[in-house]
């Protein structure tokens, strides 16, 4: 896998980082601590859970890649590091499809006041179900990888 991990990301997108399984464990504990908030704030901010979902299923992405000695850059744009993470041929493809629609959600929770889109609790309730699938998945190679 970081050899995959390697061919899709260029050395700008990456940085090395000496990282242990507990550290990657506790990444995926900080996603599901997300997940939690999120049902509990279901009915109330739906921004937030866009937010949170988001974040989650980032975390879990963030967690694969610190089994494997890296992490994403923390600067804007980071986002498409992700999303090319999101294709790892280790992770199913069915569950990371609707990835890159969580990031614009969060983009509408976070920006789209100006233009009047708001989050639907239906979607709201959706993101909260694909991010625990992702967080899961991404368990299942942590797992995999002891």
């Amino acid at each position: 896998m970081r050899e995959e991990i390697l061919g899709m990301l260029s050395s700008k997108e990456l940085s090395p980082i000496i990282a242990t399984r507990k550290d990657a464990l506790a990444l995926l504990e900080k996603a599901r601590r997300h997940l939690a908030s999120c049902e509990v704030i279901l009915d109330s901010d739906l921004e937030g859970v866009a937010q949170f979902s988001y974040d989650a299923a980032r975390k879990a992405l963030s967690a694969i890649l610190a089994m494997q000695g890296f992490r994403a850059h923390e600067r804007g744009g980071s986002h498409s590091s992700f999303v090319k993470l999101s294709k790892l041929s280790v992770l199913d493809a069915e569950v990371w499809i609707v990835f890159e629609e969580m990031k614009k959600q969060r983009n509408i929770a976070e920006y789209g006041v100006e233009s009047g889109q708001v989050i639907s609790h239906a979607w709201a309730k959706e993101s909260i179900e694909a991010a625990t699938e992702m967080v899961e998945d991404a368990a299942r190679i942590i797992d995999f990888q002891q």
